[in-house]
């Protein structure tokens, strides 16, 4: 849904209340030109009375934010050619939406119990939620076909070990990250959980050895689930 636009400067909401300003400079320059992204919210014109600013900023925040150098490079790298790397950036956006506000609810939520969570994101479709120990993480990937991955962030998929799962002394231990002990169970559990509540239909995730792969629409039930077991696993 387009808001605005001028010479420079378009602004549209790409899903819901989600907007995004994209201003650009130099779009045909061989290097691909200087793009600068802003996200924000659209939904909410003006703050309810007696609001606090920290709750005015948050309703006005796009957790897309914290990804914007990743989703700029999207269209530099496109050389000029707008039209189809904007279409790759708005697939991007609609697909990785449902991973960053799982991401900003679980942060938000810590936050108030006092179990501060870290999460950013580290690449256009890749995002990472520290936990409050700093050695353990959950990773969320955008997949092919609208789909998530929901990894141990220990395990890289760069590492040529990787293919047989978080080990001692690997990629994920040399970042300083600790490999999640019971992980799996911890995934089957979880589940199990949200399929028992009838949130996430049967059939629509497929666990994995380091975590588990599902649909977008599902990644905000299983994401917060999982985390919730995580938390209470790394306690005891």
């Amino acid at each position: 849904r387009l808001l605005s636009f001028d010479l420079r400067t378009v602004e549209f909401a790409y899903a819901k209340d989600y907007t995004v300003s994209i201003s650009c400079q130099d779009q045909l320059s061989p290097m691909g030109g200087n793009f600068n992204l802003r996200f924000s919210r659209c939904g909410r014109i003006h703050a309810r009375h007696g609001q606090d600013k920290d709750h005015h900023h948050q309703e006005f925040f796009n957790p897309h934010d914290d990804a914007e150098p990743f989703l700029r490079n999207i269209l530099r790298h496109g050389h000029g050619r707008l039209a189809p790397s904007l279409h790759r950036l708005v697939t991007i956006l609609r697909d990785t939406l449902p991973i960053v506000v799982v991401l900003e609810d679980i942060r938000q939520e810590s936050m108030h119990n006092n179990r501060g969570v870290d999460t950013f994101a580290k690449a256009a479709g890749w995002y990472r939620l520290l936990n409050i120990d700093q050695r353990h993480a959950l990773d969320f990937r955008l997949m092919t076909g609208q789909r998530v991955a929901i990894l141990d962030g220990s395990f890289s998929l760069f590492d040529p070990t990787g293919s047989r799962g978080p080990a001692e002394g690997g990629a994920g231990e040399m970042l300083g990250l600790k490999p999640i002990s019971h992980f799996k169970d911890i995934v089957t559990n979880a589940v199990r959980d949200v399929v028992a509540s009838g949130s996430v239909q049967p059939g629509k995730v497929a666990i994995i050895d380091v975590g588990v792969i599902c649909h977008t629409v599902d990644v905000c039930q299983l994401g917060k689930s999982i985390h919730q077991r995580l938390v209470s696993h790394v306690a005891h």
